[in-house]
């Protein structure tokens, strides 16, 4: 069972990088082996976000190690949450 942390109001769970995902809406953070953030999103798949990624290059560049997850059904919710977290953390793959 992955280990789960409270990040600002959600619960996320906390996976290696690399690791593969199902078809599931989920929020993300990209973080380095230092869990700063390197990357804020959301989708409606992360298993076909996650392996064709196209800020993959910014990732590997800033040694991408983790990606935590929180999964959220709604759309309204996830691009909610997902612009709120964004403004706040100014992420540098976000930026680029």
């Amino acid at each position: 069972m992955p280990e789960v942390i409270k990040f600002e109001w959600l619960d996320f769970e906390k996976f290696d990088y690399w690791t593969k995902f199902n078809e599931v809406a989920w929020i993300y953070l990209i973080t380095n082996i230092s869990n700063s953030i390197l990357y804020i999103w959301q989708t409606w798949n992360l298993k076909e976000r996650h392996s064709n990624h196209h800020r993959e290059w910014c990732f590997t560049s800033n040694s991408a190690k983790f990606i935590y997850i929180h999964r959220e059904s709604s759309e309204n919710s996830r691009f909610d949450i997902e612009t709120s977290l964004i403004r706040k953390y100014n992420t540098t793959c976000n930026r680029t």
